[in-house]
């Protein structure tokens, strides 16, 4: 690879980036670096303690996300949507690829006062139902965010997604009752999309969450297929 950039005041020079001979490392060493990498990272995925790769080629329920949604855009008339980072970037690009739009959605990822405005006007003008999303329960911007829109929010419209058993988040779930769904201890926040954190969103949103879900599982078959295939090569060809 032979790659060169020049701006004014800047160059970038790649082309001995994989230089086997004068790179930072040796081919080999590159190789079984990222050897080592994989085998723990599938380490990792068979003991379950990272539960995101696998939940593409599991069989979900989508029944009570649906049913949450359904009661939802019955009852209210658009949906202010509370969460950063991974519990709302996977959802909202999906919804802003294949969304119908029929059930207008607010985000507030952070607690900027352009967003808060901008939020605060649509309450005025519509009905809303309320998701908190934190796989932690206490991120920080979230809960500001909650604690500020609360007192203008109806309660029957707040549905919790988080961590089934600890944080803020489910402290306040089982003191006032409200709605919730769960979010996997083993996935975490940026890897969530496929659980309720992101298909809440998603039905809200009016996209095809079954076809989503068998999409994801087709990708997981045919990256199982790579890997195996992967595998081959490298007993046959070992380095």
């Amino acid at each position: 690879m032979n790659a060169q950039w020049e701006l004014p005041g800047f160059s970038l020079d790649t082309s001995l980036l994989w230089n086997a001979k004068e790179g930072p490392r040796s081919a080999d060493v590159e190789a079984g670096r990222l050897r080592s990498a994989d085998q723990r990272l599938r380490e990792k995925f068979h003991s379950g303690s990272v539960g995101f790769y696998d939940r593409a080629g599991e069989k979900t329920d989508l029944t009570p996300v649906l049913a949450c949604a359904k009661k939802l855009r019955h009852d209210f008339q658009a949906a202010l949507i509370l969460g950063i980072g991974g519990s709302y970037l996977g959802a909202a690009s999906a919804i802003q690829a294949v969304g119908d739009g029929e059930f207008p959605l607010t985000w507030v990822s952070n607690i900027d006062p352009a967003a808060i405005r901008q939020a605060r006007q649509r309450l005025s003008e519509r009905k809303h139902a309320t998701l908190v999303i934190s796989k932690s329960g206490n991120t920080t911007e979230t809960l500001a965010a909650f604690y500020h829109f609360s007192p203008e929010l109806d309660p029957k419209g707040f549905v919790i997604l988080t961590d089934p058993k600890t944080g803020e988040l489910r402290r306040l779930t089982r003191e006032n009752g409200w709605n919730s769904l769960e979010v996997p201890p083993n996935v975490g926040g940026r890897f969530s999309v496929l659980t309720p954190v992101g298909l809440l969103p998603c039905a809200l949103g009016g996209v095809d969450t079954e076809a989503l879900l068998r999409g994801a599982q087709k990708m997981h078959s045919l990256l199982e297929e790579i890997g195996r295939a992967s595998c081959r090569e490298r007993v046959s060809s070992p380095v």
